[in-house]
């Protein structure tokens, strides 16, 4: 599972590489201090978490294939988590382990990653 949040302040880089991995195809990545470099095709689910609909966020709404690669879960207004819940800082601390997310994410056997592949906005 990848989880994303701060939709709105994707780079074209990395929508482009979301929608490749929205859309199965294949990606090529590197492990360190081995020569060449493998293919993979992706199998995960991504969740978007955004307080914006897609279609309010530019480099998202600009892009057809994209909007039709994801399937959209809107929450009431009343079902935000309230301010003397919230973690202040919480992106800043889960940057952390932005790298070892992306790595399982990558890396993770088949038998764990089994179920359809959805992405929620």
């Amino acid at each position: 599972m990848l989880i994303i949040s701060d939709v709105e302040f994707l780079t074209r880089q990395q929508k482009d590489i979301l929608k490749r991995l929205l859309g199965r195809d294949t990606l090529t990545y590197e492990i360190k201090n081995v020569h060449g470099v493998k293919t993979f095709t992706p199998k995960c689910q991504v969740v978007f978490i955004s307080n914006l609909a897609p279609e309010d966020i530019p480099i998202i709404a600009e892009d057809d294939a994209f909007m039709e690669k994801i399937i959209p879960v809107q929450y009431k207004e009343t079902s935000t988590i309230k301010p003397e819940y919230q973690i202040p800082g919480l992106k800043t601390k889960l940057d952390v382990f932005v790298p070892e997310i992306m790595n399982w994410a990558a890396l993770a056997p088949m038998r764990n990653i089994q179920f359809s592949i959805r992405a929620l906005r």
